[in-house]
């Protein structure tokens, strides 16, 4: 059976390469667009799912209500010990706070992110220890775990275990553990990890219920549910002595995390759900597309095969054993395809990781479940594209088949053209997505921001750099090329440096929740962020102390009712009052998915944390290198590491990106696969058609009217698959674009963009074969049968 399956395959092919080719060369590229895109799919929603109890896990988040609810991913510091106790369902706690350590060992400074974390942290969370006691690290004030590279980076070849590091100049920690990196599909990522305990003692607040810093996981019993123990701590917090008065208690589980959108103070909810969505019906698309490449060549082909469909019946042949013959051709073919899809795949690897941002490696397909996904796919490929054909084919009767002549009914020609038709709408509707995706990154690109983001320079200010703040700036103002300096707590792609609902003022309604965020701030910020004042005055030290006064928002101004601002108090926490003596103009201090919210600048040149340099325009380095050269003098323990503020901005839309380069990617795929069946069928069907062609040429048809005759019959085709393509493409994009609080329209030429390209790709296609058969001698097409 297999021989004879085989030699059948070889004799189609050998009878009908280009279209066998065609077909194989679809279906491989339709298979490793969608193994690329099954990939990326797996690797979103793998996110946290390799801890062993990962059902069980949970993140604990506040609902808390302003004028607007609001949702918080951190807590309280004794929040975890208390639901511990109080809660029976919950069976363990765990606390994490990044923080970044200066670690100096033998002369040298390593400047690394980690997390202050509970002595729990491994039983609860599959982090393999590699060296060290999971039940032992982490209880005592003076220890350290390190993750193996950092290990390697501090120690080289050494046993880091026993051996102390120093952190910043302070005290030694003894190295008690070496845990394994953290995969990249983790959304807690540390370099270390240190005592809970040590971050009690250097002040953060692990005691106080009335500061929310912590990330509290808890792992929920066995026996028990995630909606029963969320009941159960909904109102935990009413009897605490918390700052918010309205805060709900809710668990996330921790494989939605990765996906968690519009939490506050989350940084590990960069997935987004949609994405996934959006990829895997576009991998379905390309499948699709391909497959049908496949059922349309071989339907067209069946005039070629119809004699030796009757000869087989003739010769006692039944309709099952002429099915399973082109079944297992076209599974054949798919086979081929599989196979060189995998060439494809490893080939397509690392061009698709620098789309993407992942780390897939060569090895994948030593993965089963990407095997069992190439199998099942290949599989249902061969006999979805081949079973029509197969069905088809053998229903054909031989004295239909044996005459001279014999040509498909309409009805065949007809589901061609409707396949054809489905084929360019989803080509279409890929093109419009890639161009409104590049549209919306170049509107937050270029969109004002109220400040000016270029030239501009920002360095961490860290402990050691503090006492010289002062100093450091008037340095850098002495150099001409430096325009201003200034300092704050957050830059605006970090977004504010705390918020809450404890601002009160004249006129505020009685039972008002209003949200309020905060940014610290030194002299001259307005200025050197290149702000606008809508009212008042920047900070001065020509005016003295400021530290009672404040400069608020126009959305803060606006959602206190204050239509004379200036000179008016505020209080805050019942405790300080300040008088407004500003109102900067409204600007983006977080991601453009969000809008402007009301926000208070306070002067606090001790709480600033990032330097900003204001450069003239033009060559930056010799400022750099005075920058640099201020560093080593007064912090040389600490890297000189800086960023430019348009920088960090683009990187704030890496994702968009990213998403945009792959539907780029994928949309050319599309439309490549489209045109190469489109290529084989305009092929077949010039050559169906040679005799009437050399015909028309006969009565004095030109070439270009035998071109028409072939664009015209192609070309309402393609422009109802436009049609189809753009209302539907239009609904989709509009959602996608409803999730930034900034958006684009969608401009009309998109479509035409889109419409004209797949136009001009058919017609382009189509014109080859046309071209070719208006040329070829009208007596040899006459002739041959």
């Amino acid at each position: 059976m297999l021989g004879n399956l085989l030699k059948s395959a070889w004799r189609n092919l050998r009878k009908n390469k280009l279209f066998t080719i065609i077909n194989i060369v679809g279906l491989a590229l339709g298979l490793s667009a969608a193994l690329l895109i099954l990939l990326w799919v797996k690797d979103e929603l793998s996110y946290d799912t390799f801890h062993v109890q990962s059902d069980r896990l949970h993140r604990v988040i506040q609902h808390i209500r302003f004028e607007e609810e609001v949702d918080w991913a951190i807590t309280q510091g004794p929040l975890g010990p208390a639901l511990k106790a109080e809660i029976p369902e919950i069976e363990e706690f765990c606390r994490f706070e990044p923080t970044r350590w200066r670690l100096v060992r033998d002369g040298q400074t390593f400047m690394e992110a980690g997390a202050y974390v509970d002595p729990s942290f491994f039983s609860m969370f599959t982090f393999p220890l590699e060296k060290g006691d999971p039940a032992r690290v982490l209880t005592q004030v003076d220890e350290v775990v390190l993750t193996a590279t950092l290990a390697q980076k501090i120690f080289g070849a050494e046993d880091p275990l026993g051996k102390t590091v120093n952190l910043a100049n302070s005290m030694d920690l003894t190295v008690t553990g070496v845990v394994s990196d953290p995969p990249p599909n983790s959304h807690m990522q540390f370099q270390f990890l240190g005592p809970m305990v040590l971050a009690r003692d250097v002040g953060i607040s692990v005691e106080r219920w009335n500061n929310s810093t912590f990330f509290t996981y808890v792992r929920l019993a066995a026996n028990t549910t995630r909606a029963h123990v969320a009941g159960k701590i909904e109102h935990f917090l009413d009897a605490k002595p918390t700052l918010e008065e309205f805060a709900r208690l809710d668990l996330q589980p921790l494989s939605n995390i990765h996906f968690g959108a519009d939490i506050d103070f989350d940084s590990a909810g960069t997935g987004n759900m949609r994405y996934v969505i959006i990829f895997s019906m576009a991998a379905l698309l390309i499948l699709g597309i391909a497959g049908i490449n496949f059922m349309n060549l071989a339907t067209a082909q069946s005039a070629t095969r119809a004699r030796e469909i009757g000869m087989r019946k003739v010769l006692g042949a039944g309709r099952r054993r002429l099915i399973a013959q082109y079944l297992g051709e076209s599974l054949l073919y798919a086979v081929l395809a599989a196979l060189s899809a995998m060439v494809l795949v490893n080939l397509a690897l690392p061009v698709f990781n620098e789309l993407s941002g992942k780390e897939f490696t060569r090895h994948i397909f030593t993965e089963g479940w990407l095997l069992a996904a190439l199998a099942l796919l290949t599989v249902c490929l061969g006999l979805l594209a081949g079973g029509y054909p197969a069905a088809f084919l053998s229903s054909l009767q031989p004295i239909q088949t044996l005459r001279a002549v014999w040509t498909p009914s309409g009805s065949g020609d007809r589901l061609r053209k409707i396949l054809m038709v489905f084929q360019f709408t989803a080509s279409v509707v890929l093109l419009i997505g890639t161009f409104v995706i590049y549209s919306q990154i170049r509107y937050l690109q270029s969109k004002e921001l109220g400040f000016d983001k270029e030239n501009l320079v920002c360095l961490q200010i860290y402990n050691r750099i503090r006492p010289n703040y002062e100093t450091i700036k008037q340095e850098l103002l002495r150099h001409p090329n430096v325009v201003s300096v200034t300092g704050s707590s957050s830059l605006p792609t970090q977004g504010y440096a705390f918020s809450n609902s404890l601002w009160h003022w004249e006129g505020q309604a009685p039972e008002s929740e209003t949200l309020i965020r905060a940014v610290y701030v030194d002299y001259d910020y307005i200025e050197t962020m290149g702000m606008a004042l809508a009212a008042g005055r920047d900070y001065s030290r020509a005016m003295g102390a400021e530290d009672t006064n404040i400069i608020i928002n126009e959305a803060a101004r606006d959602v206190m009712g204050l239509t004379s601002p200036l000179d008016q108090r505020i209080n805050y926490n019942s405790d300080t009052d300040y008088t407004v003596i500003g109102v900067v103009g409204n600007y983006n201090f977080r991601s453009l998915h969000s809008g402007i919210e009301p926000l208070v600048l306070l002067f606090r040149p001790g709480n600033v944390f990032n330097l900003m340099v204001r450069l003239e325009p033009g060559n930056p380095e010799s400022v750099l290198a005075h920058l640099a050269a201020l560093w080593r003098e007064f912090a040389p323990d600490y890297p000189f590491e800086y960023s430019f503020l348009d920088d960090r901005l683009d990187e704030m839309y890496r994702a968009e990106q990213r998403i945009g380069g792959i539907v780029t990617a994928f949309a050319g795929l599309a439309v490549t696969v489209s045109c190469l069946g489109l290529f084989g069928l305009a092929s077949f069907m010039a050559a169906r058609r040679r005799r009437e062609i050399g015909i028309r040429k006969v009565l004095g048809a030109g070439t270009g009217r035998i071109l028409l005759l072939f664009g015209r019959e192609y070309l309402g085709w393609i422009l109802l698959a436009n049609a189809i393509g753009w209302p539907v493409s239009f609904w989709f994009l509009e959602r996608w674009l409803d999730t930034f609080a900034y958006r684009t329209a969608i401009p009309s030429w998109i479509f035409a963009l889109a419409g004209g390209l797949s136009v001009v790709c058919a017609l382009a296609t189509v014109s080859q074969q046309a071209w070719r058969s208006a040329r070829a001698n009208p007596v040899t097409s006459i002739a041959d049968r």
